[in-house]
């Protein structure tokens, strides 16, 4: 197994287990991430940072820093963006060394291929040092049929997708937009060479890694 690749699955076990946690104690439901709702999208955000936060301490250890929204941006880059969270070498001036990115059931949706690798490729494409050993992006797309009661598009309001695609993506939006993600992938082979992107899903009984497709990792929670 690729160094890397085992760094990452070892990052989502230690998630795993603290979302598992979390479920057990009723702390997450699964209207956190089974629904849009604007009334749990706090809550969710706040207690997956916390996992996450949890799951990085237990892979690096005391010797990384961990910062939650630092915005950041290279050297020629015109704005700055603000990921969810990075991961600083404090013993190497401040290296960075990776990035995650949890995107909850409001924002799994284009906006991952227009705002997410967007972000990724500009960063690392314009980047003369301080690339990241990984980056990772975490979605919340539930792997079953939603309402449109409790599934709310931003891309249909936009009129980004039309109201037949919206009916298919309640049918199932793991697989609705997955593909569209994968494609979205593929288009990142030179920036893939410099920093390696993995994407995950998280939903209400299992996190599974989706991107690479040869990368094969899925816990039940």
């Amino acid at each position: 197994m690729h160094y890397m690749d085992k760094i990452i699955k070892e990052i989502l076990a230690n998630f795993a287990n603290s979302l598992k946690g979390l479920i057990k104690a009723v702390f997450i439901k699964s209207e956190h991430l089974e629904s849009t709702s604007r009334n749990k999208l706090n809550e969710t955000h706040a207690s997956v940072w916390g996992a996450l936060f949890h799951s990085i301490h237990l892979t690096f250890g005391m010797a990384y820093a961990v910062a939650i929204n630092r915005s950041l941006k290279s050297e020629s880059m015109k704005k700055r963006f603000t990921p969810d969270i990075s991961l600083w070498n404090r013993n190497h001036n401040n290296k960075l060394v990776g990035i995650v990115d949890y995107e909850s059931t409001n924002s799994s949706d284009s906006r991952i291929v227009r705002r997410n690798f967007q972000n990724y490729h500009q960063y690392v494409q314009t980047s003369n040092s301080n690339i990241p050993e990984f980056w990772i992006i975490i979605t919340s797309l539930p792997s079953k049929k939603v309402s449109a009661s409790d599934w709310y598009s931003w891309d249909l309001i936009r009129k980004r997708i039309s109201k037949d695609e919206y009916l298919k993506l309640l049918e199932n939006p793991f697989e609705y937009w997955v593909p569209k993600f994968s494609e979205g992938f593929s288009q990142l082979r030179e920036e893939l060479k410099r920093c390696p992107l993995y994407v995950a899903n998280l939903d209400f009984t299992n996190l599974r890694l989706c991107l690479p497709k040869d990368k094969v990792f899925s816990i039940q929670l």
